[in-house]
């Protein structure tokens, strides 16, 4: 693969991101607030068990970062 297709993949991956955290944000904006609180708990419980199972994996520093940042992001859009 060259630099040029890995930078094109990314880019479809981000883009690709973007529209499942908007779709997301939609969703979640449109449940009434007791059924929000309920996705949120189930959401923190999933939260935690992946960032466990990828600090048991070998992955680098910056995909934990970044996971933790997108984490905090949505939590605080809709906690403050």
């Amino acid at each position: 693969m060259t630099l040029e297709e890995a930078s094109e993949k990314i880019v479809a991956l981000k883009g690709n991101l973007m529209f499942l955290e908007s779709t997301l944000i939609a969703l979640v904006a449109t449940l009434p607030p007791g059924q929000q609180d309920e996705f949120f708990a189930v959401l923190l419980a999933e939260v935690e068990a992946a960032k466990a199972q990828l600090l048991g994996a070998p992955v680098g520093e910056l995909l934990i970062e970044r996971f933790d940042h997108d984490a905090q992001r949505l939590f605080s859009r809709f906690r403050g």
